[in-house]
């Protein structure tokens, strides 16, 4: 702590996992059932290099973020709006096609809103305020559920872990 080195605030460390975390599933899941398990085809790398990329945009540019609140750039939406993009592409992929469906619907009720029935009805939104939310804010995609992965799943992951490969693992079972 008295070197302010490796010290990060709540959403540079939820940037920083979820570009890991992109990044990972992207080299890890194959695209298609019939693609190859063995080699990572090139646009995988690219799809992995783009999430990492648009996951790190608030940690890279958080200084910047920080200065403008609620006025998104031209760079900072398109980021978002890449980084959502991206991020159902990894959803499909890891957990399969009905789950993209399951938030295409609920996406699809943020523009929908004025023309929904009058008990579920908003005004709805602009695909700049959808983005900004979804990806800019802590409260969309870097929001509760992500913070919770970073901060306690991660280490019971990394614990259970090193627990597993120093030979703890059978005992514990």
């Amino acid at each position: 702590f008295a070197l302010q080195l490796g010290i990060f605030n709540d959403s540079e460390a939820r940037s920083i996992h979820l570009a890991f975390a992109l990044f990972l599933a992207f080299l890890a899941y194959p695209a298609w059932r019939r693609s190859s398990r063995t080699a990572v085809p090139p646009a995988d790398w690219l799809f992995a290099a783009a999430g990492g990329f648009c996951a790190a945009y608030l940690f890279v540019f958080y200084e910047e973020l920080a200065t403008r609140p609620g006025r998104p750039s031209t760079l900072d939406l398109v980021a978002a709006l890449a980084g959502v993009v991206v991020m159902l592409e990894a959803t499909r992929r890891a957990m399969g096609f009905w789950m993209l469906v399951t938030t295409g619907l609920f996406i699809a009720y943020v523009f929908a809103g004025p023309w929904m029935p009058e008990v579920i009805q908003h005004k709805g939104a602009s695909l700049q305020r959808f983005a900004s939310h979804m990806w800019l804010t802590s409260e969309g995609v870097f929001g509760v559920a992500l913070g919770v992965s970073t901060q306690f799943i991660f280490l019971f992951v990394l614990f259970g872990t090193l627990l597993d490969l120093a030979g703890a693992g059978n005992y514990m079972m």
